[in-house]
Formats: C-alpha cells, sequence, structure tokens
C-alpha cells in the first residue's frame, strides 16, 4: 500500500514528502487545496487548468510575454563561446610558445591543441613579447580580444 504524501511550496517549486499520520486519501497537495494526490495510473483533473494571467488576459498570451523576455538570450550564448574561445586560444598560444619560443600568428584553428566553436572566427596576432587573440562570431552581440600584456587581459566590446 502506498503511503499518502503532503505537499508543500518551496523555492523550488513543490515538494512532496510522506506522512504516515494522514489516512489513506486524505493527503494534500497546498495549503487550502484538499484535492488528493492521484495513485499510479489514476489522473486527478486540475481545479483551473490556466495560468493565472490566462484567466484574466486570455489564451496565447504566456506566449506574448516570454518571447520578448527570451530574445536577447540566444546572443548572449554567442558571446559566451566567443570569449571561451578567446581563452582557449590564449592557453593554446602559451604552449605553442614553450614549444617553439615565439608566438603563433595566423587562424587559431591552425594552434596545436585548439579547438574551436562552431561558427568561431579566431585570429593571432604574435609579436617578440605578446601576443593577441581577437575572437567573433557572426550572432554573438559583441567581439573579444584577448591581449597578452594587457590588465585585464580579456576585452569583449
Amino acid at each position: 500500500m502506498l503511503s499518502p504524501r503532503r505537499c508543500h511550496a518551496e523555492r523550488s517549486g513543490w515538494h512532496c514528502c510522506i506522512d504516515r499520520a494522514t489516512p489513506p486519501g486524505r493527503a494534500t497537495e497546498g495549503p487550502g487545496d484538499r484535492q488528493p494526490i492521484a495513485a499510479p495510473g489514476e489522473r486527478v483533473a486540475s481545479r483551473a487548468g490556466k495560468a493565472g494571467y490566462e484567466r484574466i488576459l486570455g489564451p496565447g498570451t504566456g506566449l506574448a510575454i516570454a518571447i520578448p523576455q527570451f530574445a536577447g538570450q540566444n546572443g548572449k550564448g554567442y558571446d559566451a563561446r566567443v570569449m571561451q574561445d578567446a581563452r582557449n586560444a590564449a592557453t593554446g598560444e602559451e604552449g605553442y610558445f614553450s614549444d617553439t619560443l615565439t608566438y603563433f600568428t595566423g587562424n587559431c584553428a591552425l594552434m596545436p591543441g585548439v579547438v574551436l566553436s562552431p561558427g568561431v572566427v579566431c585570429t593571432a596576432t604574435g609579436a617578440p613579447s605578446s601576443f593577441t587573440i581577437t575572437t567573433t562570431h557572426p550572432q554573438a552581440t559583441r567581439p573579444c580580444t584577448w591581449t597578452s600584456n594587457a590588465s585585464p587581459n580579456l576585452s569583449c566590446s
């Protein structure tokens, strides 16, 4: 026999726990809600079926609210790729210097041990005592430059 559960709201959502003191069929889902939790294989109909704003503003409103909020998130992901590839290429450049005592100049993808994210364009410019790595992506909102003799080394603008 399954033990009834009592659920309560927490920061991460609803949390259900076993409650041996609650008689079977009396487990609750939330404060003031006496709807029983379904046993395996059963379904319990929801009370409302719609989010609060949908009851007030109408169906489809949630999508209209969510799209503008997340439209800028795509570019941020490409920005993170560009930043990480600049860091990785700088590490590869230091490794190249330790092997050859010169800094690499050219396409970073040709540098030993450097693997770029898809679509990222990376250029290394070596000088006798320093180097510069520049990374871009067509969908990123900004390019990044790693300069070995500057502080901070990584600059994205």
